[in-house]
């Protein structure tokens, strides 16, 4: 850690000009650029920063004076917005220490939210780059504190809060992937044997595979270890493609009731968890004689609930001081299985989707493994430009010999919402089935269900394939980067209306205007509009996609087919290309997507009515209504975007 800091300070001090993410020539103001690097790897997808990197950087890590705010991330999944909110202290902290830090991180937000100008301007400039602001939910919050010491949960930690100490870091930048846990010690139990599975020399190919009880002291320890070493999920789990479940399940409570009333039986009431590594081995405990059970990358792939359970049931023995809960759970034994899958990466999917069909509900995870989702991965990512990387699981680690555009990095639970609403017009089920477009409907005929068949099916006999596999790369690059022009048009939209607003009120405050009926309206008018642009993305794609079914076909517009956009100029943001396109975007798209809206909604609240499955209907009808009524300015506006953007051939 000490040497990859050192370099970042090298690499950083002083930079940028005037506001330097590392203030002084001294290694550790460079920790909390260590820590961006490391802790949100996820998001950035960068295994280490260079000086290439250094505008991404001082976009999000805060130059001091801070606020008490060191890192601010701006995360965008679909139609939501998720903001990680971090202060880093290079020492150790005791608990109210550490309470304070996320105290101040709160009360810095609130103070933002009240008024910009409360906060100092490093920080304030960082968040203004960002979409937050008032209308982004609670639960859309994450605050972390990073510390050097051994403190990594408490009594009372809210659910949007996470301690990360050094621990977690090491661990992190000493993993080759978030997939498992590099290397780890078990204990066994010494009065039952073990069974060990070992293949006959005429079957090479089947693995080793032992069964023993593993100390539930020792899985809860290591459950609380990894808590922290992904966003959002435990590392120890990194394999499991089910998530555990929360405290108030009736199985957690049956397990720690359990270990309360007769810890010994708890072997016989658990039915036991699955670990696959790379390699495991087993030596004998000099000091107690129990035998030690050894694991190389491993990861726990059934039973993430059971091991989570004794986590929580040490955390809660060792916050409340209770001697007598810890020598119960030192008592506890469980059922293990491991197998040793070497480098068997096939082997290893299939132990972890046969280890979790118990659960009817498919995860996005569990269908990584299907077929289609492989073929699309490797499709889109393969030699022929555009290359497209697309995340078929959590976790998966960007190629690193590859270069992509920011548009081009998704996951295939977006592609499948922007394909709802662009390739098939259909924006109330991209946003609607967000949640169940992997579920498993075992009633039907479809590959998973109706709504994945549409998107994802795959099939070589009779050529029925879902629609982005009736496309183009180059259609689904230009369908992910319409996306992505949306997004940062959303960004100019919003802070013209904001400016409005500001300038609506400085009027007032300077008495040249006053503050009567009329211009209150004029207020409530802006921040409609704001409330329509912050989520009417898989509107708008539906609406750019009738334009283009409407126009496209028509004789002007044949020279633009093999044509794309500008990217290497769209991705300078200094560029004249970039400005001009999106406020043309705009004027022809986006605008006219807000007035729809507008106009139809009347005053129902924004959010009910984008979810309701009545408003797409209408939506599309006002649409067509104004292409039909204004078809020659829809078309000579539409085509001047297309002439004017799409200027470069494909290579």
């Amino acid at each position: 850690m000490e040497k990859r800091i050192k370099e970042l300070c090298e690499m950083f001090c002083g930079l940028p000009n005037g506001k330097p993410i590392v203030r002084n020539n001294q290694p550790n103001d460079a920790f909390c650029v260590y820590v961006y690097e490391t802790l949100f790897r996820n998001l950035h997808r960068i295994s280490e920063f260079n000086i290439n990197n250094l505008d991404m950087i001082s976009h999000c890590v805060v130059p001091p004076p801070d606020n008490g705010i060191d890192i601010f991330i701006e995360h965008v999944d679909g139609d939501e917005l998720f903001y990680h909110i971090v202060q880093v202290k290079n020492t150790e902290l005791a608990e109210h220490e550490i309470r304070n830090c996320f105290a101040l991180m709160k009360r810095t937000i609130s103070d933002y939210l009240k008024s910009p100008q409360n906060v100092h301007i490093n920080l304030r400039t960082i968040i203004s780059n960002t979409e937050f602001d008032e209308t982004v939910s609670s639960e859309n919050l994450y605050y972390y504190v990073v510390h050097a010491g051994n403190v990594n949960f408490m009594k009372n930690l809210r659910k949007n809060e996470r301690i990360i100490t050094l621990t977690e870091l090491n661990i992190l930048r000493g993993s080759k992937t978030i997939d498992c846990v590099p290397y780890e010690t078990f204990t066994a139990d010494n009065s039952n044997n073990f069974i060990l599975y070992k293949y006959e020399d005429n079957l090479p190919n089947k693995p080793r595979a032992m069964l023993c009880n593993l100390s539930g002291y020792d899985l809860a320890q290591f459950s609380n270890k990894y808590i922290n070493t992904e966003l959002g999920r435990n590392i120890l789990f990194g394999q499991n493609l089910r998530e555990s479940l929360n405290k108030k399940s009736k199985t957690f409570k049956s397990m720690t009731t359990t270990i309360d009333v007769d810890p010994e039986r708890f072997w016989y009431y658990n039915n036991g968890i699955t670990i696959i590594a790379e390699e495991f081995n087993v030596i004998p405990s000099q000091e107690t004689g129990s035998e030690i059970v050894v694991l190389n990358n491993f990861s726990i792939i059934n039973g993430a609930q059971t091991v989570s359970t004794l986590g929580e049931y040490l955390k809660d023995s060792i916050l409340d001081r209770d001697n007598v809960k810890l020598e119960k759970l030192k008592s506890v034994y469980v059922l293990t299985r491991i197998v040793e899958i070497k480098k068997d990466t096939g082997l290893r999917n299939h132990i972890s989707i046969f280890n979790n069909t118990q659960n009817p509900i498919s995860t996005r995870d569990m269908a990584s493994n299907r077929p289609e989702q492989t073929k699309l991965r490797d499709w889109l990512s393969d030699n022929k430009q555009p290359r497209i990387y697309v995340e078929i699981r959590r976790g998966q680690n960007l190629p690193s010999n590859i270069r992509f555009h920011h548009h081009q990095k998704i996951t295939n639970e977006l592609l499948a919402q922007l394909a709802f609403s662009g390739f098939l017009k259909s924006p109330s089920i991209a946003k609607d089935k967000k949640s169940t477009i992997f579920n498993n409907d075992d009633s039907s005929n479809y590959n998973l269900n109706e709504y994945y068949h549409k998107i994802f099916n795959y099939d070589t006999e009779s050529e029925e394939h879902g629609i982005l596999f009736q496309k183009e790369k180059s259609e689904i690059d230009e369908l992910l980067f319409l996306y992505y022009l949306h997004n940062e048009t959303k960004k100019y939209l919003k802070n013209n209306y904001k400016s409005n607003i500001d300038s609506i009120n400085t009027d007032i405050a300077n008495g040249v205007r006053e503050f009567d009926d009329s211009v209150k309206n004029e207020i409530s008018r802006y921040k409609r509009l704001i409330e329509i642009t912050n989520v009417c993305h898989f509107f708008n794609l539906s609406l750019i996609y009738e334009y283009k079914s409407q126009f496209d076909r028509r004789p002007e517009m044949d020279s633009y087919r093999t044509k794309t956009f500008d990217y290497t100029s769209f991705y300078n943001k200094n560029s004249d290309y970039r400005n001009n396109i999106i406020k043309n975007f705009a004027s022809t798209f986006f605008q006219k997507t807000i007035k729809i809206i507008r106009d139809i909604s009347s005053q129902t609240n924004i959010t009910n009515w984008i979810r309701d499955k009545k408003s797409e209907g209408l939506f599309l009808d006002k649409l067509k209504d104004d292409l039909s009524l204004n078809n020659i300015e829809c078309f000579e506006a539409y085509y001047d975007f297309i002439k004017n953007f799409k200027v470069k051939d494909w290579e």
